[in-house]
């Protein structure tokens, strides 16, 4: 687990204050006087042992996520590396399509391959885009992408997380997310990269007490397709195996 000063503990706080209350790009009162609204929409699932998941439309969901994540910088799709995990299943989300925006999900869960005699601990990898709906005639734009899972037993926690800090861009830039975990002297990670064209990823929602959830978020003001990758490190009680939910939001705003 990564150790997180009260320094940095106190940063993440204020950033995440600011990149809700700055970042999160309100309708403004000119949008308002030209007829700019914005919509949301939001989907759940929740996952447990006894959930059946679709091993091929998880990897067609994720194939289009990947080639969105990485375009125009790179030119091959991006795939997780990962080391001591053991990788156990993908879920997939998909929000309906409105006049403005539709964003799609996908989860990936791995158990970390470290002894503990005490804790099982997982990482669920997460990526999601969004897709402005234009039709050519009205413009819509992208406001929010926000993938997320929250946990659903009081003993379980969330240990770390990834993105841990913002990155804010106007113009393409590369990231990324590398997330490390130490358990009974062994090290385990996984780590890829992603473009993002413009606007903010960072941490939006966090809680790492009982009912823990983490929901990291790309926002801006953008005509295009964007997302974000982020994972969480959670762990439960030995031999408990595992519960949460999934979710995701896309908010789109147009005429």
């Amino acid at each position: 687990m990564r150790k997180i000063s009260l320094k940095k503990a106190g940063i993440l706080l204020v950033i995440m204050l600011v990149a809700g209350a700055v970042l999160a790009m309100p309708v403004s009162a000119a949008e308002a006087q030209t007829g700019i609204t914005e919509t949301q929409q939001s989907v759940s699932l929740s996952v447990d042992e006894s959930t059946l998941w679709d091993s091929k439309e998880a990897a067609t969901i994720e194939s289009e996520i990947s080639r969105i994540l990485t375009q125009p910088l790179n030119l091959r799709l991006s795939y997780p590396t990962t080391y001591n995990l053991q990788y156990i299943r993908t879920d997939t989300l998909q929000t309906p399509s409105d006049e403005y925006s539709s964003a799609s999900g996908s989860y990936k869960l791995y158990k970390v391959s470290l002894t503990d005699p005490n804790y099982d601990y997982y990482i669920l990898w997460m990526k999601a885009t969004g897709l402005n709906n234009n039709d050519g005639l009205i413009p819509s734009y992208l406001r929010e992408v926000k993938p997320g899972i929250t946990l659903k037993r009081y003993n379980d926690r969330i240990n770390d997380w990834e993105p841990f800090s913002d990155t804010t861009t106007s113009s393409p830039v590369t990231i990324t997310i590398n997330l490390e975990v130490s358990h009974g002297g062994g090290t385990a990670g996984v780590s890829e990269q992603f473009d993002l064209q413009q606007g903010h990823v960072g941490p939006d929602e966090l809680n790492t007490n009982a009912y823990g959830y983490f929901k990291p978020h790309w926002n801006g003001n953008y005509q295009g397709s964007q997302g974000l990758i982020g994972g969480a490190e959670f762990r439960v009680p030995k031999g408990s195996g595992y519960s949460y939910d999934l979710s995701l939001r896309v908010t789109g705003a147009g005429y």
